[in-house]
């Protein structure tokens, strides 16, 4: 037996995909445009437009993650999210009778360190019943904290030449989990994942470079089921068609990310990519910054968001609305 990876995802396959999500948060993020940034909820509503399009690239507060999958009663559903945490590195140079003064470069030993933005990174699960999500939508606060960090660089005689300092910002997170009943004959829910950065404390007269240091950036996530597996949004089958054209993402591209014929795991990026990605995290950037701006494959067209239903909006079961008949 295989060791697990996420869920019930063998760790093989689920390494597989990860490669493709390193690509997301380190190629696609940083290279040539940010992807996947959500601001604190209280100064975007003020600042940012109303948005519900599936672009990751446009800045919003939360990112609406939307799938079909057949599943039986008692199955499991582990979301991974993942993102990065912006932090601010300084570096200060030390004088002699003064102390450490601020300075654009540090000299060690013939090598140099610069002010520059660093990033941490961060995973966080949650893994719950689909049979008691169905009955009532549950959802979990993270935070990622804010460090300050001074480290005291000496040179290699041990004589202190500077020091440097890094800094980030807190974060508090709310991933929220809802399914709703898709199907009469076969066993198929509607699942709905809506990640949003409720940082308090970021005022609506804020500067952006301010609300900046308060984002989750390349935020994405992971969807991995114990038993059954994902419809395409892509290319769906004929019996999960009407189910799939009612779901609605937004910020966000879920595909199938399972290798070999898997459809237990689907990864929700902010950039559009095809069923079963593959890629190096050193090599995939190009086609993922390409695929941001235009992409080979179809994009399914959203159902109308009005304020009242952002993010969340009512998730009534539709079972009453779809006859679904399977093929053989």
């Amino acid at each position: 037996m295989s060791s697990v990876g996420l869920g019930a995802i063998p760790a093989e396959q689920y390494a597989r995909a990860r490669a493709v999500a390193e690509a997301i948060l380190y190629d696609g993020s940083f290279r040539r445009s940010r992807v996947g940034v959500l601001a604190p909820r209280d100064w975007s509503r003020e600042n940012l437009p109303l948005d519900t399009g599936i672009d990751g690239a446009v800045e919003s507060w939360f990112a609406r993650t939307e799938v079909v999958a057949e599943c039986a009663p008692g199955t499991m559903l582990t979301v991974r999210l993942r993102f990065l945490q912006p932090q601010r590195r300084w570096v200060e140079r030390y004088l002699d009778g003064t102390g450490f003064v601020p300075a654009a470069r540090l000299d060690i030993d013939g090598q140099h360190v610069s002010n520059a933005d660093e990033v941490v990174r961060h995973e966080r699960d949650l893994t719950v019943d689909l049979d008691a999500v169905r009955a009532s939508p549950t959802e979990a606060r993270f935070e990622a904290l804010g460090v300050t960090e001074v480290e005291v660089v000496r040179d290699a005689s041990g004589v202190v030449v500077g020091r440097i300092r890094r800094t980030c910002r807190p974060l508090q997170i709310r991933l929220q989990v809802a399914a709703a009943d898709a199907g009469l004959v076969v066993p198929m829910v509607r699942l709905r994942v809506v990640v949003e950065n409720v940082t308090a404390g970021v005022p609506a007269d804020a500067s952006p470079a301010t609300a900046a240091e308060h984002s989750m950036v390349a935020t994405h996530c992971f969807l991995g089921l114990s038993d059954g597996g994902f419809a395409s949004l892509l290319d769906p089958p004929s019996w999960a068609i009407d189910a799939v054209g009612e779901c609605t993402n937004i910020h966000a591209f879920p595909v199938l990310a399972g290798d070999g014929g898997r459809e237990d795991l689907v990864l929700s990026a902010p950039v559009l990519l095809p069923d079963h990605p593959h890629g190096e995290p050193r090599t995939y950037g190009d086609e993922l910054d390409a695929a941001g701006s235009e992409s080979s494959v179809a994009q399914p067209l959203p159902t109308p968001v009005t304020p009242a239903t952002y993010p969340l909006g009512p998730m009534p079961s539709l079972s009453g609305r779809w006859v679904v008949v399977r093929p053989a």
